[in-house]
């Protein structure tokens, strides 16, 4: 088995526009102490990572301020391009007296540094909760709740690389909207819609009529979204149990070809599950994180599907430190799983940003990312993993001082906290193959597969003939994750299949080039 895993941030659970002041993300929105919970498959290995430490030297950057003089930003959301670059996108509170409207702004790293923010969206109007996805030809696609105080919805826009887009309308989904961008460059966001959760996809032409997934479950919302690699949309989200005067549940939907799964209920405490969030492994088994309050010890909680997604696993923990909050994860290319959430100190009135991963088979104990002082409480990261396995995070940090009450949006990336070769040197559950990256390409890809054990390899690629164009391997290799390199200069564009043989291991996959 290839293990992931994933978490999350605790929102409000009713329904209500975001609060824009960020003054509020000086404490926690609730009080109570938190922890970290993994549910795994039944005889998967896990650890309890005991009190955080700091980190060391070949860990984490220093992190560095992308927004500038923007002194209220809020809701930082990040998306990892082609060739280094990294897109992060937030909105920003007006500092005019009486007056409340808010302000998207963008930033791009180019490999080299940041560019100068720049703003996405008019003054006068309101801007909320961005979130940002890259497809495999580089383009920026992003989705936020635009419009004004009396009348907003789910807005989009994508950039190619020189233009932004105009935006388009996506009603009736509304606020805390989340995209995802599958295989063949198809769209998809999921919102909630005022009483519920709806979804919208588009495939590169025209947007599909909205569809509640949520059904009768009211009030439900902050949703979450993954695509598989068969481009299968799972979706995750919060509703209210009817049955309990202070509970909201955990559900899951599979929508795909075929149509929307049944809706599964993932949680059965009737405590107050709330935001939750979701990944998939290497192998397609979706992993959903949430928060969870009015319980003795009140935690943040994860859980990962059998190998069928129907069936869920009990929540282990992963982490017991105290006051957890609004928690992302993430995996890198080699089927680890990496965490970073929010932790805050009621007696001293500060906090900190955690980071954990499970490379080597068990979580490492946690470390504090944020290095800097200055700074009195850290809310909403964001963590991404590129192609070669490298971590990159975003967050929001309120200032203590010299101007308290004021925030910046701070970035900081992986140094070698584990390098390649000792990631490839982890040992896989199972054989895997997994998709090449980028798809499509022009004109070399990189085709990655795990062997659980020495065995003979051949890797070859094959045109919708069924004809052998390429052998990129005929060999035994031993166990670990292996990486290979398809150069297709001799070739027409097109598609065409790559296929591995490793013992009884046989898996196909596609590729596209593109000219």
């Amino acid at each position: 088995m290839v293990a992931d895993f994933f978490i999350l941030l605790p929102q409000q659970k009713k329904m209500e526009r975001p609060d824009s002041h960020v003054r509020r993300f000086r404490s926690p929105r609730r009080q109570e102490r938190r922890t970290i919970f993994l549910a795994l498959a039944a005889g998967a290995l896990f650890v309890i990572p005991t009190a955080p430490v700091f980190a060391q030297d070949g860990g984490w950057t220093t992190p560095v301020s992308i927004s500038a003089n923007h002194t209220l930003p809020e809701y930082p959301a990040m998306a990892l391009g082609r060739d280094g670059k990294i897109f992060v996108v937030w909105d920003e509170e007006n500092q005019l007296p009486d007056t409340r409207w808010r302000q998207l702004f963008f930033a791009e790293f180019n490999g080299l540094e940041w560019s100068t923010p720049v703003a996405l969206s008019d003054t006068g109007t309101v801007n909320w909760t961005p979130d940002i996805a890259v497809d495999s030809l580089g383009t920026v696609h992003i989705v936020w709740l635009g419009g004004t105080l009396d009348s907003s919805m789910t807005l989009y826009r994508a950039f190619d690389g020189f233009t932004w887009s105009a935006p388009v309308s996506l009603p009736p989904l509304w606020s805390f909207p989340k995209i995802a961008i599958d295989h063949k460059a198809g769209i998809h966001v999921v919102a909630n819609d005022g009483y519920g959760v709806s979804y919208r996809r588009c495939d590169g032409s025209a947007w599909s009529a909205p569809i509640n997934i949520s059904d009768s479950l009211t009030p439900a919302g902050f949703p979450a979204i993954a695509i598989d690699s068969k481009n299968n949309v799972h979706v995750t989200f919060h509703a209210s149990d009817p049955t309990m005067t202070r509970s909201t549940e955990i559900f899951y939907r599979k929508g795909g070809v075929e149509g929307w799964s049944s809706i599964a209920r993932i949680t059965t405490d009737s405590m107050e599950s709330e935001s939750p969030d979701i990944v998939l492994t290497a192998t397609d088994r979706p992993v959903i994180f949430w928060s969870q309050s009015n319980y003795p010890l009140p935690s943040v909680k994860v859980q990962v599907s059998g190998s069928d997604g129907k069936s869920w696993s009990v929540p282990h923990i992963v982490s017991d430190t105290t006051d957890s909050y609004e928690v992302s994860a993430a995996t890198d290319g080699y089927g680890h799983i990496h965490l970073a959430w929010q932790v805050w100190n009621r007696l001293t009135r500060r906090g900190g940003l955690l980071y954990t991963n499970n490379s080597k088979g068990e979580w490492a104990p946690p470390e504090d990312i944020t290095g800097n002082s200055a700074f009195g409480a850290y809310a909403r990261p964001t963590l991404r993993f590129d192609k070669d396995g490298k971590g990159h995070a975003v967050w929001l940090a309120i200032n203590e001082s010299p101007y308290p009450g004021t925030a910046s949006i701070l970035y900081a990336r992986e140094d070698l906290a584990m390098s390649v070769s000792e990631k490839q040197a982890t040992i896989p559950a199972e054989a895997f193959l997994f998709p090449n990256y980028p798809n499509p390409f022009n004109p070399s890809t990189t085709i990655r597969y795990a062997l659980p054990q020495r065995s003979h390899v051949t890797l070859s690629v094959f045109n919708t003939l069924g004809q052998e164009v390429a052998s990129l391997a005929n060999e035994t290799q031993e166990a670990g994750y292996h990486d290979v390199k398809f150069d297709g200069s001799g070739l027409a564009s097109g598609v065409y299949f790559y296929r591995l043989r490793a013992g009884d291991y046989v898996a196909s996959k596609r590729l596209i080039l593109v000219r």
